[in-house]
């Protein structure tokens, strides 16, 4: 063989196995330090001011907008900055069970491949970090579920750990497929507006739009009376004490329009008005508009100070809303004023 030759093929096979070397040192580089045991999350979550959550059709954004959690896709309404908080922790706090040696090569098998097929009831989720500067932090992808049976000597339990990979960094399996985490907007979003006890209620007053109104005080727990009845008619007490009662979970369902903004028509002149006075001295406003395209009713909310009508320092964020109640709600809260007062049947002499 000729000198020439003989260099070419030796040089070809030193580019080879350089080519093979500074392959395996790019994997053994992306997965070295990484171990059981360490945190999938490096960055710290107190940077993080934006974030992504992606899982089948869902795709939604939060992010911090002056100096709070908001969901832009709810026109800047808050977002349960409680719930959210818990999960950021929860992902700070998650541990690396175990690292997949070359599973870089077989994401799609771990369903961390963008085009992976995943099963309908499982969908990947994807959470995409951003800091205050919109730079990126990770983007973490959860892939496929791998159902274990941890132990067979006790009752069958399965227990749901997931394939991960953090940017392109390991594939990794943990404990938690995350199958709780958040991804509707009606999920992220601060949905609650109050919760009362019937002891919490002082009075209510509800004056509806066909010019009927109802006012039902309560002065020692559980004993009820009506204001201006006529002698012909008597409060239904187990009524009352059903309606002093519906105000334990008050929520909505949708935010409609921007804050200060109101949608076309969703309030005209005659609205049901309810008006609950607090014993703490809360008076609370809840003014039901027309119904939306959804088919539930627009609904606005003002909570202030009953002695000088100031916005409750509590409650200040749901002034100005325009939200929708859910139906059920609605039959609860904003009740007929002949479904509490009833006419006295006088018998003839």
């Amino acid at each position: 063989m000729k000198l020439s030759t003989l260099l070419a093929v030796l040089g070809v096979g030193i580019l080879l196995v350089v080519g093979i070397q500074m392959t395996n040192r790019e994997r053994v580089s992306r997965t070295a330090g990484v171990q059981a045991g360490d945190f999938l999350i490096p960055f710290d979550m107190n940077e993080v001011a934006e974030l992504r959550i992606r899982r089948g059709e869902q795709d939604t954004v939060i992010a911090v907008r002056d100096g709070r959690w908001v969901v832009p896709a709810a026109f800047g309404y808050p977002a349960d900055f409680n719930r959210l908080a818990g999960e950021l922790r929860s992902l700070a706090r998650m541990q690396i069970g175990q690292v997949i040696r070359g599973g870089e090569d077989l994401l799609d098998e771990f369903g961390l491949d963008p085009e992976a097929e995943m099963p309908a009831d499982q969908p990947a989720l994807i959470l995409t970090f951003r800091d205050a500067q919109g730079q990126h932090l990770g983007e973490l992808k959860v892939g496929r579920v791998r159902q274990t049976e941890r132990d067979p000597r006790q009752p069958v339990f399965h227990s749901e750990d997931a394939y991960m990979r953090l940017d392109d960094g390991p594939v990794v399996l943990m404990s938690d497929a995350l199958r709780m985490f958040p991804t509707t907007t009606a999920e992220l979003i601060r949905s609650r507006l109050f919760e009362l006890t019937a002891e919490d209620i002082q009075s209510l007053h509800l004056a509806q739009r066909t010019g009927e109104e109802v006012h039902i005080e309560q002065g020692t727990p559980g004993e009820f009376s009506a204001v201006d009845l006529t002698a012909e008619e008597e409060l239904n007490s187990s009524r009352a004490r059903q309606w002093f009662n519906a105000f334990r979970f008050v929520e909505f369902a949708e935010v409609a329009a921007p804050r200060h903004e109101t949608v076309e028509d969703a309030f005209l002149e005659s609205i049901d008005r309810l008006t609950i006075h607090t014993q703490d001295d809360r008076q609370i406003e809840l003014r039901l508009g027309e119904l939306s395209a959804a088919g539930t009713p627009y609904l606005q909310v003002e909570i202030r100070q009953a002695e000088d009508g100031s916005h409750h320092p509590d409650h200040a964020e749901f002034d100005g809303w325009t939200l929708t109640l859910p139906p059920h709600l609605q039959n609860q809260i904003f009740l007929q004023r002949d479904a509490l007062i009833q006419v006295i049947q006088i018998e003839e002499e």
